[in-house]
């Protein structure tokens, strides 16, 4: 990875430890059914049968597989407190 305005990588080392973002309009292209991980947080997640099974909370990925733990709904109100977690992968 390079930096225009880090010419020289002790420049970029002050970078380190340091929360590093680009706009959406500057973020490389994907391919036809790939998405970033901040597209999919936040979407509602269904069963093949189209049973609601929660809200997608955050995305974990390990060295194995990706894991997308979900806010599910017990009742129909949305911002019900009767929720609970689980994974929805």
């Amino acid at each position: 990875m390079r930096f225009r305005e880090y010419g020289v990588r002790e420049e970029a080392q002050r970078l380190t430890g340091r929360l590093l973002t680009v706009a959406r309009e500057e973020a490389a292209p994907l391919d036809e059914g790939e998405y970033y991980v901040f597209d999919i947080i936040g979407l509602t997640v269904y069963d093949e049968m189209g049973n609601e099974l929660g809200i997608v909370e955050n995305v974990l990925k390990t060295a194995v597989t990706m894991s997308m733990p979900c806010a599910v709904r017990m009742d129909a109100n949305p911002h019900s407190s009767t929720s609970r977690r689980r994974a929805c992968d």
